[in-house]
């Protein structure tokens, strides 16, 4: 009852707790022999974390430094809570206890020393709190340890072998980084900290039984251990997301079992060993953003199980390599060269990433017969060309990504047959064409739709009306005429102020691989790319054009509208009095424009409006400021007339100095006007008579 008056308890979950007989509470277990409390269930009974009744379930409060008193206590799980505050150090002294579950809460503090005197413990899982300060040695004493996991919190510190010097019934290790890594470990998981120093094998004669091995996201430094190919047995390896150097041991490739080396964010180097194609399960290869450099080893081939490649900065002119691909992810390197054609034998590819490199050349034609192809992502590289019809083909294809290239031609006709697509950046491009009507009619799905800086001309084609679920228009930096069609207020997904589209459609998730939808936005001034917040973005950039006529006062109902620029056209008339009606509005840019009239005062209603507001306002303002100049020019004059004739009358002398000048001068201005006209009349009369 001690432990339960420190409890919040919102779900009543302890409701039974009353009476004398504990062993009847909900949670408690008793001896049948003893009758002793030797077990405390409290976890949440509610798994599922997006479950509205998740929250509710959580028991709150401090851990009570009375639970020793339950001294022959041998289990106790308090996880999937809401419990804060530090470990009690007195729970060292349930001297029986074999399991210990405190995972995901909001504990605190430092791992008490004395969890090292708990001689029975074989399950310690202390994960998804906020614990700090070093992992202390005494856990290293553990000798009947089984699992350990002590992932997601905020330990620093490195990790010596004292940590494992008797844990040799571990078979599952969660935490951090590690320096010397013991023999009789199965799964060691030590990611999410902010553990230091090398990682070392406290024995390189040791034949480790390791299946699993996770150290990312942590600060490790070194080299990667040649004695690590003596765990024959080992599946994973992840050493991503740390500061490892030097070169990958070739002797990996000996390591039979291996389905995952994840090395990606380290300073590895080197050439990638073509010991590598020996690994026959191999299922994903992971090194990005490293210094690997050279050719990708023709060995590869061999690992005909290969779904997933991402690699690291590594320069790729090798065309042999034929891997059976799912996931090709190779963003954001120094790639040069042309897209090998090679690439068209993985017919179960889904995702090809190639954005952000120097690629140049043309796009394979036979691109279009990967018939699982989802997502091509070829922006911001240098190719060049008309954009293949056999795209077309692509009926699964969900984006269409090749901003920032040098594209030129009109949109194939056979892009109408990709009615999936919900996606389409194909800005800062040379294409020229009309906007095609069949984009309105047949890509209903679209989301996001850019053509900005290519050469497009004529009107807006109103079939563009159809796309409801549109949260993305920009057509800016074309050579666009015409009106805006009044029709735009059916973008029914701009006039919701709150989005419902499910953005998980926006992610492809594997195993192994993972690409997140993304596209390019100009907005307050900046132009900025968006990802996780893409399903807020709800913009329409018409800017730099040639439109003409009058701001349609029906895009005044777009509600939703975070950005609307219009500036750089031919557009009149006044600024419609209904903008206040866009309250989310963060930008709005109606510059260089032949607008007039006063600024509607429903404007001052847009409370979130940052940027371009300036711009507006001097627009419309130049018409006001002409106004104030031209109503000053007559008070004006009348004073500055005045107070030059008031001075004259009343300074004697300064009247006398100013009429002197005038006669002064009189005689000269006269004689010389009348020399102007005689050589005039002499040249008109000669040039009258011919003499």
């Amino acid at each position: 009852m001690k432990f339960k008056g420190n409890l919040t308890d919102y779900a009543n979950r302890l409701s039974s707790w009353v009476g004398k007989d504990c062993c009847m509470w909900k949670g408690v277990g008793c001896s049948n022999k003893t009758g002793h409390v030797v077990k405390l269930d409290l976890h949440n009974p509610i798994h599922d974390l997006v479950d509205p009744n998740f929250k509710m379930s959580q028991l709150g409060g401090q851990i009570s430094p009375s639970l020793p008193d339950l001294n022959h206590l041998y289990y106790l799980d308090l996880s999937m809570n809401s419990f804060y505050g530090p470990l009690p150090s007195s729970l060292g002294r349930l001297s029986y206890l074999r399991v210990l579950d405190t995972g995901d809460n909001q504990l605190n503090g430092s791992i008490p020393i004395s969890l090292g005197q708990l001689a029975k413990l074989e399950y310690l899982d202390l994960s998804k709190n906020a614990l700090n300060g070093s992992i202390p040695t005494s856990l290293g004493q553990l000798s009947k340890l089984e699992y350990l996991d002590l992932s997601n919190n905020a330990f620093v510190g490195t990790v010596y072998e004292l940590h494992f010097a008797k844990l040799n019934s571990l078979n599952e290790l969660f935490e951090g980084p590690l320096a010397p890594l013991p023999s009789d470990v199965y799964v060691l998981d030590l990611f999410n900290n902010l553990l230091l120093g090398p990682i070392t094998v406290s024995d390189d004669n040791a034949t480790m039984s390791l299946s699993y091995l996770f150290l990312s996201n942590n600060n490790l430094t070194g080299v990667i251990p040649v004695s690590l190919c003596k765990a024959k047995d080992i599946r994973i390896i992840d050493f991503s997301n740390n500061q490892l150097s030097g070169k990958i041991p070739p002797c990996l490739g000996q390591l039979d079992q291996l389905e995952v080396p994840d090395l990606k964010n380290n300073s590895l180097y080197g050439e990638i060993p073509s010991s590598l194609g020996s690994l026959q399960f191999r299922n994903s290869l992971h090194m990005r953003n490293n210094k690997f450099y050279g050719k990708l080893p023709l060995s590869l081939q061999n690992l005909t199980q290969l779904f997933t490649i991402d690699l690291g900065p590594i320069t790729v002119s090798d065309d042999n390599a034929t891997m059976s691909l799912s996931y090709l992810f190779l963003s954001n390197n120094n790639l040069t060269g042309v897209i090998p054609v090679s690439l068209c034998k993985a017919k179960d590819i889904r995702i090809i990433d190639l954005s952000n490199n120097q690629l140049s050349g043309k796009i394979p034609p036979c691109l279009g017969q990967l018939d699982q192809l989802e997502v091509p992502d070829l922006k911001n590289n240098s190719l060049y060309g008309e954009i293949p019809s056999s795209l077309g083909s692509l009926q699964f294809r969900n984006s269409l990504h090749m901003r920032n290239n040098k594209f030129y031609g009109k949109l194939p006709l056979s892009l109408q047959n990709l009615t999936q697509l919900f996606t389409i950046d194909l800005g800062e491009n040379v294409l020229t064409d009309n906007i095609p009507p069949w984009i309105g009619y047949n890509l209903t799905n679209l989301r996001f739709f850019s053509l900005q800086s290519n050469n497009f001309y004529g009107d807006i084609p109103p079939q563009l009306c159809y796309l409801q679920d549109l949260q993305l228009l920009n057509l800016a930096q074309n050579n666009i005429m015409g009106n805006i069609p009044r029709c735009f207020a059916n973008f029914t997904a701009m006039v919701a102020v709150d989005s419902v589209f499910d953005f998980k459609l926006y992610n492809y998730y594997d195993v192994s691989a993972t690409y997140e939808e993304n596209i390019l936005d100009s907005m307050k001034g900046r132009e900025l790319e968006y990802t996780k917040t893409l399903k807020f973005l709800v913009s329409m950039d018409l800017s730099n054009n040639g439109i003409i006529g009058e701001i349609p006062e029906e895009l005044m109902d777009l509600f939703g509208l975070l950005n609307l620029n219009l500036s750089g056209n031919h557009l009149k008339g006044r600024i419609p009095n209904n903008i206040g009606n866009l309250t989310r509005l963060e930008s709005l840019d109606l510059s260089r424009n032949k607008l007039f009239g006063p600024i509607p005062l429903t404007a001052s209603m847009i409370n979130h409006l940052m940027v371009i507001t300036n711009m507006l306002e001097s627009k419309v303002a130049d018409e006001t400021d002409f106004l104030w100049f031209y109503t000053g020019i007559g008070p004006g004059f009348w004073v500055g007339f005045l107070g030059v004739c008031g001075t004259l009358n009343f300074k004697k002398s300064w009247r006398y100095a100013y009429f002197q000048f005038i006669e002064n001068n009189y005689n000269w201005i006269s004689v010389t006007i009348a020399i102007k006209f005689a050589r005039l009349r002499r040249k008109f009369n000669k040039g009258k008579f011919g003499r």
